[in-house]
């Protein structure tokens, strides 16, 4: 797949210098919801080597690629600006760690994929997979423990906001089996996203259709690019296909 509409070229360059968005008033919250069709859609834009249809963490990390690539457009990056998108990665069973029995803290670092804007628009989606896996592939038992020393040397400083992206994948959480005697929720998880990030979970669409959803804070005029993009990617049948209503949640107390 390569994508064929550009980042904003060199003679035009109007975007901002940071992915955080928060002081702009002009922003909007959509959800998009990634079912069955859209997923097959996205793994159709892949060669059979990064096909894994069986493994629903990989299905939430191709939403991610697909994602990335949508909002670089949608926002209109300048080719030379250099983005990142960091993850968590668990470190849970990593060779030479050997955590204690029942230990339930954090055990996870925060890897980053790293790449120019225009390397990213106009390469087949299985760039975007590949610079996942290679910085995923980089957290060994001496990058992590490289980690814990930084954190507390520096005192845990702000992750950067400089067009780094960071995406949480909770789908596999467990909160849409929580059960308080009240029955299992009609949703558990992430409220929304942020201007420079978002929080994947598990959904069930109108239609009773399993699939993962994707909260996303954009300005308007790039959500509305966002959609196209999308749209055009997934091969939906118009530009609200993936779109979910707002989550309501209600009390009976």
């Amino acid at each position: 797949m390569r994508t064929t509409s550009p980042v904003q070229d060199s003679g035009n360059h109007q975007s901002t210098t940071s992915m955080d968005m928060s002081d702009n008033n002009d922003t909007l919250h959509q959800s998009f919801f990634f079912g069955t069709k859209q997923m097959t859609a996205i793994f159709n834009h892949l060669p059979p080597p990064h096909l894994f249809h069986s493994s629903s963490t990989l299905q939430s990390s191709h939403c991610v690629f697909m994602e990335v690539i949508c909002r670089t457009i949608a926002l209109q990056i300048h080719p030379t600006e250099t983005l990142r998108v960091t993850f968590m990665v668990d470190v849970r069973g990593k060779p030479g760690l050997n955590l204690p029995p029942g230990y339930y803290g954090n055990s996870s670092v925060s890897p980053a994929a790293i790449s120019k804007a225009e390397m990213l628009c106009k390469n087949p989606l299985e760039y975007a997979v590949e610079l996942v896996k290679k910085a995923k592939a980089r957290v060994t038992e001496k990058y992590i423990r490289s980690v814990a020393d930084f954190l507390v040397v520096k005192r845990r400083p702000p992750c950067s906001r400089s067009w780094n992206f960071i995406v949480s994948d909770t789908t596999h959480a467990g909160f849409g089996e929580v059960d308080f005697g009240w029955g299992k929720p009609v949703y558990g998880g992430p409220v929304g996203g942020t201007s420079f990030s978002s929080p994947y979970a598990l959904f069930r669409n109108g239609d009773g259709e399993h699939g993962i959803v994707v909260p996303v804070c954009l300005p308007v005029a790039a959500m509305e690019r966002f959609k196209v993009e999308l749209w055009r990617t997934t091969m939906g049948t118009n530009g609200d296909s993936h779109v979910v209503e707002p989550i309501k949640i209600s009390s009976m107390l």
